[in-house]
């Protein structure tokens, strides 16, 4: 009875002493590290942890946040953090920062393989997205930042389309090119700054500035730095630089050439076609 009770308190005093103390398990009689409540050390043996396939991991009932396990279904390492399940990447299984070798273009890539967007960031800060369920794809910093409901557009360049929340299909490329769309539909901006300002739909901007100043303005073409200071003008053309360049509320007119009907503002149905052609007419109409 007295050794009994005997190796019953020498068990006690040493559960106590280890409870109270970091444990080391090791062969070369070393003392545990003080920051480690397990300290193993050892020069030919490793640890192994709990293996098992990705059913067996998945089916554990509410894992411990920070559980680790080793996937045999998958080859590789996964702890439990955040409510899921995350794998830790190796060179074999991420994307290296100095890059990687030995890739199959068949199964090796960047990207998802859920119905999500896939985003980017400079400078932790926004810089594109490809968005398979709205079918946009938006790539430079700020570009396509504001959209929440807007579908099939397109924007290459730093902040095009910057401001679009709800429209649909427009296409940009270019810095700041349609920057100031929310809700036009059905644009074309090719350039610095083209149709910079617009909300209006369907129209089409090739050039430095061209179309710059249109606001709710419909189905005008610019080529070149044309139709710059037009606002709310409709169905309007300009092929040249300068063409219809102070153009500002005038309808239906067509201008081809360097400068034509450069000072019109606000005439309407009027058609120039040649260097300087109608270059005087502000008001004018049906010439």
């Amino acid at each position: 009875m007295k050794k009994i009770i005997f190796f019953l308190m020498t068990v006690l005093l040493i559960l106590t002493k280890l409870t109270a103390q970091s444990v080391s398990i090791n062969n070369d009689g070393s003392t545990p590290h003080p920051s480690a409540i397990l300290d193993i050390k050892s020069i030919n043996k490793g640890l192994l942890i709990p293996r098992m396939t990705t059913a067996q991991r998945t089916a554990i009932a509410t894992p411990a946040k920070g559980l680790m396990v080793f996937d045999s279904t998958t080859n590789s390492f996964w702890f439990y953090s955040n409510a899921v399940w995350a794998q830790l990447t190796t060179g074999s299984n991420g994307w290296n920062l100095t890059g990687n070798a030995g890739t199959n273009s068949a199964t090796n890539f960047i990207g998802t393989t859920d119905n999500q967007p896939l985003r980017f960031r400079v400078n932790n800060a926004w810089a594109g997205e490809i968005h398979s369920a709205k079918e946009n794809v938006f790539f430079g910093v700020g570009a396509g930042q504001s959209n929440t409901g807007g579908q099939g557009n397109t924007a290459i360049g730093e902040h095009s389309l910057f401001a679009n929340t709800d429209g649909n299909f427009n296409s940009a490329s270019g810095y700041y090119a349609l920057a100031a769309n929310t809700t036009g539909d059905g644009n074309t901006a090719n350039g610095y700054q083209a149709l910079y300002s617009t909300t209006g739909d369907r129209n089409t901007a090739y050039g430095f500035n061209a179309l710059y100043s249109n606001t709710t303005g419909i189905a005008n073409t610019a080529t070149g730095w044309a139709l710059t200071r037009n606002t709310t003008g409709n169905f309007n053309t300009a092929n040249g630089q300068g063409a219809l360049f102070q153009n500002t509320i005038g309808n239906d007119n067509t201008a081809m050439g360097v400068d034509a009907l450069n000072n019109n503002t606000t005439g309407s149905d009027n058609t120039a076609n040649g260097y300087r052609a109608l270059f005087s007419n502000t008001t004018g109409s049906f010439n």
